[in-house]
């Protein structure tokens, strides 16, 4: 398939342009495309931050707001009183998406423009037959999928092209009123109470000291009434972050990244960007999602529960040379997994992989995509049924 004007790809997400992992990625892609090459529309709708948006504008990319509610039930996710179909263009040669899995509007309407599907959360499988690729970004993700149903030879690896966009670095402990040596611990995530993990905090409560604090950019308010609760004295919320100076300054600062999520990662662009500035990592295994699991090898500690967790802050916090060694190791793993031009490079062939091929296995599609269909009439009816004034 021989293409010689410009590639026209859209980009169609349900998460708005806002500041979160899945989002980032998208945003990066979308922006860092070359554009003597590729026409690229960005679809969204709902949060927006304002310096997300200038950035992929900045970078040639043309947004496109949509109007729309989505409502996640019955294992399919829905988009009602929208205009999606009144602005989008149909006349793409390829959509790029980031989503969880189940079967989501509005892409059963879309069927003739080969779709790639990044996965970020698996929650479910969509097999239609137009996903020509799904790419996972790492191994705990492909097999998770698989095992749910996923048709194994549309999965295509790859892990997440961080960019670090020019900033400028200011050490925030003296806004927080806090003595230059006092050693940060903290992280960022996302505002969502479903993924707040006690574990941090809770950890952090067995050590705080007047030498030690605990940052946390955006999260749950959860965490603030946790931290309350506990009665600690050293913890800092950043509630908004204005631009990516603050942001990027925020992580730099600390001295240990220290991570918790209720429900686990399928990779992480926020360990990801701590491991880009040396730092060390702790974390802990989740219930669901242990992907992130993968980038913490010798380079931070993975603890079983909160007062292990509290032991391997004590540990970094004291030894100075370990801490050392353990921020190295981040940046060679950064180095190997996230090179932003070796992603990027492996994403442009994905794309001219699927324009020249876009459905191989035709035979293992048909099946997979009837499958699929029946599925999606099944959880249709059944939404009528249970929920009848409300299709």
């Amino acid at each position: 398939m021989e293409i010689k004007r410009k590639i026209r790809i859209a980009f169609i997400t349900i998460y708005g342009l806002s500041v979160g992992g899945t989002e980032r990625f998208l945003q990066t892609i979308a922006s860092n495309l070359p554009k003597d090459e590729f026409e690229i529309d960005y679809y969204y709708t709902g949060e927006v931050a304002e310096h997300r948006k200038n950035y992929v504008i900045d970078n040639g990319v043309n947004c496109i707001h949509y109007d729309g509610e989505y409502n996640s039930r019955y294992r399919y996710i829905s988009l009602r009183h929208s205009n999606f179909e009144q602005v989008f263009k149909d006349d793409y040669d390829l959509i790029f998406t980031g989503r969880c899995g189940l079967p989501q509007d509005p892409f059963p309407h879309i069927r003739t423009i080969p779709i790639i599907d990044t996965l970020h959360y698996i929650s479910g499988v969509d097999n239609q037959y137009n996903i020509a690729r799904v790419l996972h970004i790492s191994n705990f993700s492909r097999d998770k999928w698989i095992a749910k149903g996923g048709d194994k030879q549309r999965v295509k690896m790859i892990s997440l092209p961080l960019y670090l966009p020019p900033f400028t670095f200011k050490d925030i402990r003296s806004s927080l009123g806090l003595r230059e040596d006092v050693f940060l611990f903290g992280f960022h995530q996302a505002n969502r109470d479903e993924i707040f993990s006690e574990i941090p905090l809770k950890a952090y409560k067995e050590i705080e000291c007047e030498n030690n604090a605990f940052v946390i950019c955006n999260g749950s308010r959860l965490y603030r009434e946790q931290a309350k609760d506990l009665e600690l004295k050293n913890v800092f919320f950043y509630d908004y972050v204005k631009d990516d100076d603050e942001f990027y300054s925020i992580i730099k600062s600390l001295n240990v990244y220290a991570h918790g999520r209720k429900d686990g990662e399928l990779n992480s662009a926020a360990i990801a960007e701590a491991l880009s500035f040396g730092l060390p990592i702790i974390t802990h295994p989740s219930a669901f999602f242990n992907g992130h699991l993968e980038i913490v090898k010798g380079n931070g500690f993975v603890a079983n529960n909160y007062l292990e967790y509290a032991k391997d802050m004590k540990i970094l916090e004291e030894d100075r040379n370990l801490r050392e060694n353990m921020g190295q190791k981040s940046l060679v793993i950064f180095k190997e997994r996230y090179s932003f031009d070796a992603q990027m490079s492996r994403i442009r062939n994905i794309i001219y992989e699927v324009l020249h091929n876009p459905y191989p296995h035709k035979k293992r599609r048909i099946l997979f995509d009837f499958k699929q269909r029946c599925k999606n009439s099944l959880l249709k009816t059944l939404k009528l049924v249970l929920n009848p004034e409300n299709p």
